[in-house]
C-alpha cells in the first residue's frame, strides 16, 4: 500500500515473496482481485487483473486502486479507528517461459 504520484489515490500492489524461486525464464501466470472492505455496511470495492510473475516483474496492481477522498470518508467506512480491511484473491492459473 501505497501513495500514486499524484498523492489523490492509495496504491495497492501483490509482490512476490520470493522472486529468486522460479527459473530466470520462466514466469507464472496469475489472476488476482484486490479488495478494500468498508466496516460500516458490508460493501467493498475490488479491481481484478491478469498478470505474469517473474524474476524481471515481482510486482503488480494498480496506482489509482482508490481515490484517498473516498478511502477516508468516514460514511463509506474504509478506514475505521485507523484500520482498514484489505482481501486478496488470487490464482495461479499457468506458467510458462518468457522471452
Amino acid at each position: 500500500m501505497d501513495l500514486s504520484r499524484d498523492r489523490k489515490y492509495l496504491s495497492l500492489y501483490l509482490k512476490m515473496k520470493t522472486p529468486n524461486s522460479l527459473p530466470e525464464d520462466y514466469g507464472s501466470l496469475v489472476e488476482f482481485t484486490l479488495s478494500i472492505k468498508s466496516q460500516k455496511n458490508g460493501d467493498h470495492k475490488k479491481l481484478t487483473g491478469r498478470c505474469q510473475f517473474s524474476s524481471k516483474a515481482v510486482a503488480w496492481g494498480f496506482e489509482k486502486f482508490i481515490s484517498l477522498e473516498d478511502f477516508t470518508d468516514s460514511s463509506i467506512g474504509y478506514l475505521v479507528r485507523n484500520r482498514c480491511r484489505f482481501e486478496a484473491k488470487v490464482a495461479i492459473v499457468g506458467s510458462s517461459k518468457t522471452f
